[in-house]
């Protein structure tokens, strides 16, 4: 059966299966609405725990608590279940060593060791069978302490606190060759200025995880993350925001 819609004979059936999208249109943007207002109400300036939604009139509802699993119980609970029975003294060196290259407390160290040995995403992830974090080897990350103290960058107690806690597996593991990778795919500026590049490390110790220029390339190659060109932008955008009165 056909009708005529604006002089033009169509048939019902197009008819029907249009009105039945318009229809599941209507649903999805009903579904889809109180969860963009929920995200755009929430107060990111905020600390993750205490974040809270703010009303179509402006005003803050009451706060959201999102309270992370405690990290600690669960990861002593996976480094006992671990086949290696020295793994929770492996940690537990591992700890003494940071604590004594740093001066920091135990507590910001060992979330700093979860970060950097994959236990928190483990943890935060509900703990998956397919995801294995690692143990720390309290040698290596003994060893990357003294590196640090005596290779190129001869950082002292303070400043070896400041990188860790920064980017803990980037000083933690192997920071000699991250270092190395680090400053040959460098800015111009910094490659042939060790110097220079230290006292870059000193303001922004983060830096050290970039090991990639996409400008060397001349194209972008998918690796933001280790990408010196994202960093730079990222550098200079904190220096302009922290000279704004």
């Amino acid at each position: 059966m056909r009708r005529r819609v604006y002089g033009r004979r169509v048939s019902t059936g197009l008819i029907v299966r249009c009105g039945a999208l318009a229809a599941l249109l209507v649903l999805l943007a009903s579904l889809t609405y109180p969860v963009l207002e929920f995200v755009s109400g929430l107060n990111t300036d905020a600390p993750l725990r205490h974040r809270h939604l703010t009303s179509a009139r402006g005003m803050p509802s009451k706060p959201l608590v999102y309270e992370s699993p405690p990290l600690m119980p669960s990861i002593r609970e996976g480094l006992a279940a671990r086949e290696d029975e020295s793994a929770t003294e492996r940690w537990d060196q591992t700890v003494a060593a940071l604590v004594a290259a740093t001066g920091a407390e135990t507590e910001p160290i060992e979330t700093a060791m979860a970060k950097a040995f994959r236990w928190a995403p483990w943890v935060q992830l509900n703990k998956p069978s397919w995801m294995k974090p690692e143990v720390p080897d309290p040698d290596v990350v003994a060893s990357a302490m003294q590196w640090l103290k005596e290779g190129p960058l001869k950082l002292n107690s303070e400043e070896i606190q400041v990188a860790v806690l920064a980017s803990p597996r980037a000083y933690m593991l192997q920071p000699d060759k991250q270092y190395a990778e680090s400053l040959a795919t460098a800015p111009m500026e910094f490659r042939g200025n060790a110097e220079a590049y230290r006292e870059l490390l000193l303001k922004e110790p983060w830096m050290m995880e970039m090991t990639f220029h996409c400008g060397d390339l001349g194209a972008c190659a998918a690796e933001c993350g280790r990408c010196w060109k994202p960093a730079e932008f990222r550098l200079k955008e904190s220096r302009k925001a922290m000279a704004t009165p």
